[in-house]
């Protein structure tokens, strides 16, 4: 053991003396920390925060149409057609109707089919259609007084009147 002495480092003293902070310095080390934490908590709670907020979207309304807006009326009604396919939807209110048919024929190019209106004057054209496939739909103003919907084959310039047989009658209620 004392060949030892020579290679072997003593340790140095302890001491029993504890020194204690102040209160001054207790407060700096709590504020600090304190600050340490707030700084995490945030950068937590932001992290968190994006991650799973949901997806705004914008607050404006959506853009309205006139066909919305006809189809949105309190005296919105129906008619219907069988053979072909055929609805009116109106309102005596707006004054307005939309007009939808399917299961159309394909017309030759010299051939239209023409929509007309029928009130107590007889028949007045609402416009010649130009179907998309076997469909075809028009909004139509000016339905005051309006009894039925028929709807024509004609030259592809349109009719002064109708000049065959209805395709489709819609009878309004």
């Amino acid at each position: 053991m004392l060949g030892a002495v020579r290679s072997v480092r003593q340790a140095p003293p302890t001491s029993e003396i504890t020194t204690f902070p102040t209160r001054r310095q207790g407060f700096r080390r709590a504020a600090a920390l304190i600050a340490v934490a707030c700084a995490t908590a945030a950068a937590v709670a932001g992290v968190h925060g994006g991650a799973t907020a949901p997806t705004r979207t914008s607050a404006e309304p959506p853009a309205r149409t006139q066909i919305g807006d006809l189809l949105a009326a309190p005296d919105l009604r129906l008619a219907a057609a069988e053979t072909p396919a055929g609805t009116v939807a109106m309102s005596r209110h707006r004054d307005e109707m939309l007009f939808l048919a399917d299961d159309l024929r394909k017309l030759p190019a010299d051939r239209a089919y023409q929509l007309w209106l029928v009130d107590d004057q007889g028949a007045r054209s609402a416009g010649i259609l130009r179907p998309t496939g076997s469909a075809t739909s028009s909004l139509v103003s000016g339905i005051a007084g309006v009894r039925e919907v028929i709807l024509t084959i004609e030259p592809t310039g349109g009719s002064p009147g109708p000049t065959g047989a209805p395709v489709l009658t819609v009878v309004l209620r």
